[in-house]
């Protein structure tokens, strides 16, 4: 069979996280090397398929753990769904994506549904309490003990003026355009993919898939006149939140307009894996 070396990059790359993949998700998640192609004949050699699933060689084990995993997903989304008839009645909240696992239609049963939520401008810190307040009184948040199962971990916050991901990388890339946009009150996620259109030097065709596939509505909101007594309400939930959590933090980031509760950072890692996996399969040296 016939594949592309930048295909096959995208087929290496899923099999990191045990994922086979289709035909078309190959040609759409496509990676541009950032190293000189080698041996690019050898990679037809090195794929199998079984049904519509394409893998690397003797890992046809994939096709079955990715439909079992596809499942719990849709699970844990339709979860996620419910919760934003809440979350949606916050006005500060602009939009609120799922990340990880669960976008990414890979999660295990035990895996938590991870959360990015966007808010107003000015209104992160405010925002975070009345999320992780009402997720408490649900008995949704997961907090600091390690995966729970089902339990909601709203590990990302931004603010609106504050979609840029700076860490530029393969993994970071994925991350991007693998959340899954869930409830956006009015382009945020088109702002999202353009605030991070350099993730066309990764994974040229799945942004341009991404940006002729948006839908999102439009929601008007007035709350101008609370403006001023929002931004004294938020340094104070700032000021408060950050001494809380100083102590505590390790390879987190947290400032004005944004939060990223990330222990651990797994790009390098993922990284190092991709490339140990080509060399593995002696398509690069």
């Amino acid at each position: 069979m016939r594949v592309k070396f930048n295909e096959f990059l995208a087929l290496v790359y899923a099999d990191i996280f045990d994922y086979p993949l289709t035909q078309e998700e190959m040609r759409l998640w496509q990676v541009v090397p950032g190293f000189q192609q080698m041996k690019a004949d050898l990679a037809d050699e090195k794929v199998e398929r079984k049904g519509s699933f394409l893998f690397l060689k003797g890992r046809g084990k994939l096709v079955g753990l990715r439909k079992e995993r596809e499942e719990i997903s849709k699970k844990k989304l339709l979860k996620t769904l419910r919760l934003l008839e809440i979350l949606r009645k916050v006005w500060t909240v602009k939009a609120v994506f799922v990340t990880g696992s669960v976008a990414a239609g890979n999660a295990k049963e035990e895996s938590d549904i991870d959360l990015m939520i966007v808010t107003k401008q000015g209104s992160l810190w405010v925002t975070r309490l009345t999320v992780v307040g009402i997720l408490k009184a649900m008995g949704k948040y997961r907090g600091n003990q390690g995966n729970q199962g089902d339990k909601i971990c709203p590990n990302i916050f931004l603010d609106e003026d504050h979609l840029g991901i700076g860490e530029r990388n393969l993994y970071t890339a994925h991350e991007v355009l693998q959340a899954r946009c869930v409830f956006d009150r009015g382009g945020i996620y088109l702002e999202w993919l353009r605030k991070n259109r350099w993730v066309k030097e990764y994974l040229p065709k799945a942004y341009k898939y991404q940006i002729l596939n948006i839908k999102y509505q439009k929601y008007r909101l007035n709350h101008k006149n609370f403006f001023g007594v929002l931004l004294l309400i938020e340094l104070m939930a700032f000021l408060g939140q950050y001494l809380f959590m100083k102590v505590k933090i390790t390879n987190e980031r947290v400032g004005w307009g944004y939060a990223f509760f990330h222990p651990r950072d797994l790009s390098v890692e993922v990284y190092q894996e991709f490339f140990r996996r080509l060399k593995r399969v002696n398509v690069i040296q």
